[in-house]
């Protein structure tokens, strides 16, 4: 809802008669400097969006319910040489009561460079200045409803040359939180009819608007009436400013309005303030700077302080505490999961010996065990598959089919590395054993290791005498051996 509110705001900005004021020949009015300058470079550096710019002594300026936010003593110093030898001084003062109520005094004063003067001929016969000067009492509270209000009386002398006039009027503000990142401002100037000589002081209304768009960036613009219950057309005038705090103690700014741009900076702390600000001006370059010094902070809001930094600090107890938990939760998991993983370590160990010396059976009940605990284990998942394939009963059908064909095909070595593959699961398989002896027995033939192949056959005929390839090849070996002795 409030992105709508400012858009609208914006829009309504956007379309409204702004400029109107520039080409206006009455476009100037009495005791103006008390609403188009500010008391203070902050707001002069934010563009004069300074209407919702509360907790200040300064504020008073502009909008005396700003004064409701203070929480401390605060004085204020603001100086800004202008153009033609002019200069502009305010010095504010705020007092909080308590943490409710809160008053301000400010001493503005606008003086102008010496100018000619001259008689009714036109002949110069010395020189005069002009100066205003204004003083303002106003006081602060703070209302239910998030809603601050602020009241202030202000009196106005006029001096040129030797001529004078004095007057008075009244300003009323408002400041409504809407919520922790935004809130509203109304200023209300010159609530009281007034005539500065011959000249009515106008009623000058404006609104304003203050949204946190990150922690530490800030938005503020306002808007400014003049002519709402006079004849003509009204005129309005629109200012905006952006705030950036970075480092925590350093404040950048930047502003502008139909008619003029600003940059500006300061350094704040705890109890001191320094503001400078540029302001660009169709005449000159405008610079302000601005000192507070704040003292005497309320009881009640130190105790608020005290209150919030302790509740920080049981926060980042809380956090702490939650962490170590987490932390010892976590380490504790690894110590038991490095724990189990040495313990399954071990056994897959075990069972890898029992691999290597051919026992199948004890090895897979292990690895079983293994992943029963620990499913991902993937070294004992394919030293499990490579057991049960090797004790798979078609694999031994299969190889056994390779071995007789290799052997009747006079692939010994073939023939031989079945065996060996089939014996290391099935060690009594009488066949197969048979097959390794007398391709074992082939290849010393070939070799004529005749003695060697004889031992080979003796062997076959010890687990199938009546194997009738074996008997009438030892037979030949024999006689060779007989022939061949000397």
């Amino acid at each position: 809802m409030k992105f709508i509110i400012l858009l609208f705001f914006m829009l309504f900005m956007a379309v409204s008669p702004s400029f109107a004021w520039l080409s206006n020949p009455d476009a100037g009015y009495a005791a103006e400097f008390l609403t188009t300058f500010s008391g203070g470079a902050r707001g002069l550096g934010m563009g004069l969006a300074q209407a919702a710019l509360d907790g200040q002594a300064s504020s008073l300026y502009v909008n005396p319910a700003g004064l409701a936010s203070l929480w401390w003593q605060e004085m204020s110093v603001t100086m800004a040489p202008l153009f033609s030898e002019g200069q502009f001084i305010s010095f504010s003062y705020g007092y909080p009561f308590d943490d409710v109520n809160s008053m301000g005094i400010s001493i503005v004063r606008l003086t102008s460079g010496e100018a000619e003067k001259t008689n009714e001929l036109g002949e110069i016969t010395g020189s005069f200045s002009a100066q205003e000067t204004a003083l303002l009492a106003g006081y602060g509270r703070k209302l239910p409803g998030n809603l601050r209000a602020g009241v202030s009386a202000k009196f106005i002398t006029q001096e040129i040359a030797t001529l004078s006039e004095k007057t008075a009027s009244l300003d009323m503000g408002l400041v409504y939180y809407a919520a922790e990142d935004h809130h509203w401002a109304l200023s209300l100037a010159n609530v009281l009819p007034a005539r500065l000589g011959t000249d009515d002081i106008p009623f000058v209304p404006r609104i304003g608007f203050w949204h946190s768009l990150l922690p530490a960036l800030s938005l503020t613009a306002d808007m400014q009436f003049i002519g709402l219950f006079r004849s003509g057309d009204p005129v309005s005038r629109w200012f905006t400013g952006v705030e950036c705090r970075w480092p925590e103690w350093a404040r950048w700014r930047c502003g502008l309005n139909q008619k003029q741009a600003s940059l500006g900076f300061g350094i704040s702390t705890r109890q001191i303030d320094f503001d400078y600000a540029l302001l660009y001006h169709p005449l000159d370059f405008i610079h302000s700077i601005t000192l507070a010094i704040r003292y005497g902070f309320t009881v009640t809001e130190a105790e608020r302080n005290v209150k919030q930094d302790w509740e920080a600090l049981a926060k980042e107890k809380e956090e702490y505490r939650i962490k170590k938990e987490k932390e010892e939760k976590r380490i504790r998991f690894e110590m038991e999961r490095l724990a189990r993983s040495s313990k399954l370590s071990v056994k897959f160990l075990e069972a890898r010996r029992e691999f290597d010396e051919k026992k199948y059976g004890a090895a897979q009940q292990i690895l079983e065990l293994i992943l029963k605990e620990d499913a991902g284990h993937e070294e004992a998942r394919q030293l499990l598959a490579e057991i049960q394939a090797r004790m798979n009963t078609e694999t031994i059908v299969r190889r056994t089919k390779e071995i007789r064909s290799s052997y009747s095909q006079g692939k010994f070595e073939a023939a031989i590395e079945n065996v060996n593959y089939i014996l290391d699961i099935q060690p009594a398989n009488s066949e197969v054993r048979v097959y390794g002896y007398l391709s074992r027995a082939q290849l010393f033939v070939r070799d004529k290791k005749f003695t060697e192949a004889k031992g080979e056959l003796i062997e076959v005929l010890k687990i199938a005498p009546e194997n009738a390839e074996a008997t009438q090849l030892i037979k030949r070996v024999q006689t060779i051996l007989e022939i061949s002795e000397p």
